[in-house]
This record gives structure tokens, sequence and C-alpha cells, in this order.
């Protein structure tokens, strides 16, 4: 039986895996198709690094760093840019990095969030601080950009996106909502197919 071999530890000699019960008891390591796998400190899956203890520590680090340094760069172009420049350079560069999976890693620690909350206040600074080349003649043209939602706000907001989703996924839509399947295959007046 396989799964009384997977939880023995035992090795199954029929090319399977083999985990043993402790590590530290029997002195093996976990194998797949008889080569022992190492035991890792962390695993980065998709860009997400997890650690043995299944915290984001070290992609919140990693992260920190990597947003740091498009701030860092963002602060060399900025005065080449006007407000919508910096502003686009911002949520294409910076706040993509900052919110990349942020589903599964919005649970970490709070200093954690705080740390890339404070990059983005950097970043937007910079992007307030933009002299425009060309001054509006209203003053109603000129707001600042700053007012935008913030990066917990907008986790918050995705978290809460997905789980309607999910919720709502067995739910049969109303009658007057139609999916683009739905409209793919809809037959035209005359009887033919509208692709």
């Amino acid at each position: 039986m396989l799964a009384g071999e997977l939880c023995s530890g035992e090795n199954t000699g029929n090319g399977c895996f083999s985990v043993p019960r402790c590590r530290t008891s029997s002195g093996r390591e976990a194998a797949v198709w008889g080569a022992p796998l190492p035991l890792q400190e962390a695993v980065k899956v998709l860009g997400v690094e997890v650690d043995r203890e299944l915290r984001f520590d070290g992609h919140i680090k990693h992260t920190a760093k990597k947003a740091s340094h498009r701030v860092s760069a963002l602060r060399k172009v900025a005065s080449f840019l006007d407000r919508g420049g910096n502003l686009l350079l911002y949520k294409a560069q910076i706040r993509s990095v900052l919110e990349y999976a942020a589903l599964s890693w919005m649970s970490c620690a709070a200093s954690h969030t705080r740390r890339l909350d404070s990059i983005q206040r950097r970043a937007l600074r910079l992007v307030d601080a933009a002299d425009p080349t060309d001054p509006p003649d209203t003053p109603a043209q000129f707001e600042p950009v700053s007012p935008l939602d913030s990066l917990e706000h907008r986790r918050d907001v995705a978290a809460l996106v997905v789980f309607h989703k999910a919720q709502g996924a067995g739910t049969a839509t109303p009658g007057w909502v139609t999916t683009a399947s739905e409209n793919r295959h809809a037959k035209h007046e005359n009887g033919a197919y509208q692709w």
C-alpha cells in the first residue's frame, strides 16, 4: 500500500518517494525516485518565497529591496517627466512589484506591510514633487496625485473580490447578464451563429 509505505518511511523500491517519520530519529531525508531531497530553509514558487515556518519574511525583504531600487531609479528620472509620467512610471514599475501575489502574503506581520507602505509613500512624494513643465492655466487642473488608495486598502479590496467570486461561483448568473462564452455562441436573428 502506497500510503502505508509513505507513512512508515521505508524504502518503497518501486520508484516512488519515501518520507521518514522523523528526520532526527532516523537520520534519513525525504527522497524522490531514490534521489534524496535536501532540506531547504525557503522555497520560491512563482516569485513568492516561503520559509520553513510558512512565513514571508524573506519575500517581503526582497520585495522591499527591489521596490526601493526602483524608487531610486524614479528619483533619477523624475525631473525629466511631468506628474502624469511619474505616476505612470510608479504604477507600472513600483506598485506592481509591491502588489505582486499580495493575496498569498497579506497575512504577514504588520511590520512587513508597513515597510512596503513606507516605500509607497516615498515614491508618491517623488510623484507629488514633480514640477509640471507646462503649468496649468487654471488651478482646478493642478491636483495632487497622492490621494491614491493605500496598498493595504488595495490588498483588502483584492481579497474581498476573490472571496466574493469564490462565494458566488456556484450560483447562476441573472438573466440580464451574459458572459463572453454565451455571446460567442448566441444565434443571430437569421439563425446563423454569431462569432
